[in-house]
């Protein structure tokens, strides 16, 4: 089957719900978070693997490059898997009603970050819950960047 069919099928069987592919693969690259799990792709050729296991209804997921993990959120816990698929933690987290939305990894210390329209908490990589912040406003991003320092001739200031 010529690649740009199988491209162009790999993407109207993933719109339909449904899954390609046998195993995870070595160099996915993007990882999608679908009400049939958390989905690792290839986006050179628009491929789409099975699901990571036990992600079924995932909400939210992110990936930690630093230490090669994926963080997935399905609504009731937090698990890292390592790029092959192989689950290296996994903690509970209730989403509760509103649900895990978004969820972001400093790339400097790989604290995750997970929100939703209430509060916003993060874990240390090695699951440990770190702290939990309430919001005033509904949220619907999140991001994270590394401290910068700012000198001024009287201190040193960071800013998150």
């Amino acid at each position: 089957m010529p690649r740009a069919l199988r491209t162009a099928l790999s993407s109207l069987l993933l719109v339909l719900g449904l899954v390609l592919g046998l195993a995870l693969p070595a160099a996915a690259d993007l990882y999608l978070a679908t009400d049939r799990g958390a989905l690792p792709a290839d986006r050179a050729t628009g491929k789409i693997f099975d699901p990571l296991p036990g992600t079924a209804d995932a909400r939210a997921v992110a990936v930690d490059s630093a230490r090669e993990l994926v963080w997935v959120h399905t609504g009731e816990e937090l698990a890292a898997f390592a790029l092959d698929g192989t689950l290296v933690l996994s903690v509970p987290a209730d989403a509760g009603e509103e649900g895990i939305a978004r969820m972001a990894v400093d790339p400097e210390d790989g604290t995750v970050w997970f929100g939703s329209g209430e509060s916003v908490g993060s874990l240390a990589p090695t699951g440990q819950a770190l702290q939990e912040i309430p919001l005033v406003a509904n949220l619907r991003g999140l991001f994270t960047a590394s401290a910068v320092a700012i000198h001024s001739p009287a201190s040193v200031v960071k800013r998150p």
